[in-house]
């Protein structure tokens, strides 16, 4: 960790919230403590990191972490940007900010790299549907921090949020390749193994994985377990700070499907109803798509 560098993160932080050290300081710690900090004489307590991270509205645990980087506001700025155009699905937005993460020297650092290969493969699955051309940038993405012959080895062993991601990212592959029963046994011990290593049940890679075993699950005719996980999705959604608006319709649409395979037309509608609010609230490009479809295999007009 680079005390200096992450003064300098603290000092500029600070400075773009239009805060004073004394400002900064108060009901937390002393100006002189700030200003140590600032100089990198100092590194906060975690109650005290905690406290700074509120006031500035930025987690600087993560900058501790980032310290040793040569541009880390500028990494991380990016890479906030990647995972809010990946959120709206703004994939030529996407694209623009792989361009710029490209002329950042510390997205060549194996995370970074890893973590840029993943968005690659969403690319390639979203503009083109090629679904080999995603499935070797995942393995190429994985291979930079696990030794496998086959990735499907990786779903029943530890691994980081990050890798997990990629992997639920293969199990989207595979519910597009029509292999549901496969894409039910690996997301399941995905999701175990996930649930024995982490406790947050926020993450905006559980939600997703909640929904893909949903989705398989409804077409092996398994209605009752892909009810819970739809279920489960939604939950996370809820207790999220910032619920992700488009996968909280994904999954409430999915609900709907399931509710109906269930004869359950009412309760069916109600989540049919509330997905489409959502998709119309932003503009989402399937929109007519999803009305489309409603009509024609749900009885449903909305």
């Amino acid at each position: 960790m680079d005390k200096e560098k992450f003064g300098n993160i603290v000092k500029e932080l600070r400075q773009k919230k239009g805060l004073t050290q004394s400002q900064l300081a108060e009901g937390i710690c002393t100006r002189e403590y700030i200003y140590r900090v600032e100089k990198g004489q100092y590194v906060p307590s975690s109650l005290i990191l905690e406290s700074l991270s509120n006031k500035l509205s930025e987690d600087l645990s993560q900058y501790l972490l980032l310290s040793n980087y040569e541009s880390p506001l500028d990494t991380q700025r990016v890479k906030k940007e990647l995972e809010n155009n990946l959120s709206h699905r703004n994939f030529k937005a996407l694209k623009r900010t792989l361009k710029k993460a490209s002329s950042i020297n510390d997205f060549e650092l194996v995370d970074n790299k890893q973590l840029l290969l993943w968005y690659k493969g969403i690319i390639a699955f979203e503009e083109t549907n090629d679904i080999e051309q995603s499935l070797l940038l995942f393995e190429e993405a994985l291979s930079l921090t696990k030794d496998f012959i086959s990735v499907d080895e990786l779903f029943g062993v530890y691994c980081s949020l990050q890798e997990m991601r990629i992997l639920n990212s293969v199990l989207n592959l595979y519910l597009n390749s029509d292999r549901f029963r496969e894409a039910v046994r690996l997301g399941s011990r995905l999701i175990k193994t996930f649930k024995s290593c982490y406790t947050a049940r926020n993450e905006s890679f559980y939600v997703r994985l909640n929904y893909n075993l949903s989705y398989s699950l409804l077409y092996i005719r398994e209605y009752e377990e892909a009810l819970y996980f739809a279920d489960e999705g939604i939950r996370a959604c809820n207790e999220s700070v910032s619920p992700p608006l488009l996968m909280l319709a994904d999954l409430q649409y999915q609900k709907g499907r399931v509710l109906y395979k269930m004869k359950e037309s009412e309760s069916a509608n109600k989540c049919f109803r509330y997905a489409m609010t959502i998709y119309e609230m932003t503009n989402n490009k399937n929109f007519k798509k999803y009305k489309q479809l409603l009509k024609e295999y749900y009885n449903y007009s909305y």
